[in-house]
């Protein structure tokens, strides 16, 4: 069994002699599953979270999200089937997952209140907003290379299962000096999904029980979209490269689920009123477009377009110590309808990590990145017995930087491999 062991490691230090990738692969031939996910909020510790009794403490909530939003952002990324054949940098695999994100945020005007308290007689604005997002996707990534460039080209067709663009809950209000108060508040909301083609509020345990997706409906929903990495060996120890995901063909859905509501509130003075015995509350409204599903113009969805550098820096030499940097940009739903120039849709995101390996089998990773409107500080194991290689990543996020170090989210990922 020593001798086995041995000669692994041996194989796997010449393979790490021979090629100065990026990301050096460990198999010629593979199959990957995995999947990670992610939840941070930048109100409370997680700490302050899990009590025997939750204090909501307003003032020090207002002073945790500073001048943001109070946000809270969750994810999923899982690789069902991932399979490749990789010889001298020439190859091909196929992979198939599922993706998505959704993002709940309250406006910084609502949590002030709650912590310092009205002004009166002048008008206040607040808001709420809800995204997400949730993909099939199957990839076929080539790889190639011309003299010292490495190149994987993925084409990748997408199916959009759900989409809701950002929609807001928008509530005017007013404090006046004697006491009153007047109240509007306004919703719209529309989720597009494959489910809305036959889903009915009315029945929505007998519709999710009998939801069906034909390969029609699929095939028309279906989007395709383009991604390109690119790496150059500048030095011995030094790799640099670059990526991009563009879209080619968006994903299309024509049904969804739409609703809203206006009502408006006049409260008068509380006191007054009790003792003159009337109701201190006139409600105008609400006035409710019910939930329905409809026929709409098709709306057009694509995956995030990425555009970015990276690097790669063997300071020792060998793979034992590598750090790697990423840095690029992203715009999510680029070309959609409700894109709009706004820090909702475009963003930066970079990931910095330090990669040990000991005797080509065992693996630390520590890393701190920016993705998905998502700041996570992680460390990670793994396990390579050239077989078989186990990863397993944890770490702590939030939408805030300052929160991130704090626990306020988490984040987890884990991976295996196999192979020879």
């Amino acid at each position: 069994m020593k001798r086995i062991i041995a000669i692994c490691i041996m194989f796997a230090a010449g393979l790490s002699c021979l090629s100065a990738e990026m990301n050096p692969r460990k198999r010629y031939i593979e199959m990957k599953w995995g999947f990670d996910v992610y939840a941070g909020q930048n109100a409370m510790n997680l700490t302050d979270i899990f009590q025997k009794e939750l204090v909501l403490d307003f003032p020090q909530i207002y002073r945790n999200i500073g001048n943001g939003p109070l946000s809270i952002d969750v994810g999923l990324n899982t690789t069902a089937y991932d399979f490749s054949v990789v010889f001298g940098g020439w190859g091909a695999g196929i992979r198939a997952g599922i993706s998505g994100y959704g993002t709940f945020s309250v406006s910084n005007d609502m949590v002030q209140l709650l912590a310092e308290g009205n002004t009166l007689d002048e008008e206040q604005t607040t808001s709420f907003s809800l995204s997400s997002g949730v993909f099939i996707n199957c990839d076929i990534p080539f790889y190639f290379k011309v003299g010292k460039l490495r190149f994987v080209a993925t084409p990748s067709a997408f199916v959009p299962m759900l989409y809701i663009p950002a929609s807001n809950v928008t509530v005017k209000y007013t404090m006046h000096s004697d006491g009153s108060m007047d109240l509007v508040g306004s919703t719209t909301a529309n989720v597009y999904s494959l489910a809305a083609q036959n889903f009915s509020m009315q029945d929505t345990t007998k519709s999710v029980s009998e939801m069906t997706f034909d390969a029609e409906t699929i095939f028309q929903s279906l989007g395709v979209d383009l991604s390109l990495a690119v790496e150059y060996p500048l030095f011995k120890n030094l790799d640099l490269g670059g990526y991009a995901t563009v879209p080619i063909i968006p994903g299309r859905l024509n049904k969804r689920l739409s609703g809203g509501t206006i009502v408006s509130i006049h409260a008068d003075p509380v006191l007054g009123t009790a003792l003159n015995g009337s109701n201190p509350f006139t409600v105008t409204g609400p006035d409710t477009k019910p939930w329905v599903v409809e026929d709409a113009e098709t709306f057009y969805v694509n995956r995030p377009m990425r555009l970015g550098a990276e690097v790669a820096w063997r300071p020792f030499g060998g793979n034992w110590f590598v750090l790697h940097g990423r840095v690029g940009g992203v715009m999510r739903n680029p070309f959609g309808e409700d894109f709009t120039w706004n820090s909702n849709y475009i963003y930066p995101e970079y990931k910095f990590a330090l990669q040990l390996t000991g005797l080509y089998v065992f693996g630390l990773d520590i890393s701190t990145e920016y993705t998905d409107r998502v700041f996570t500080h992680s460390a990670g194991i793994r396990l390579n017995i050239r077989v078989l290689e186990l990863d397993a990543t944890v770490g702590i996020s939030s939408p805030s930087f300052l929160s991130s170090f704090t626990p306020d989210g988490v984040k987890a990922s884990i991976s295996m491999k196999m192979g020879f």
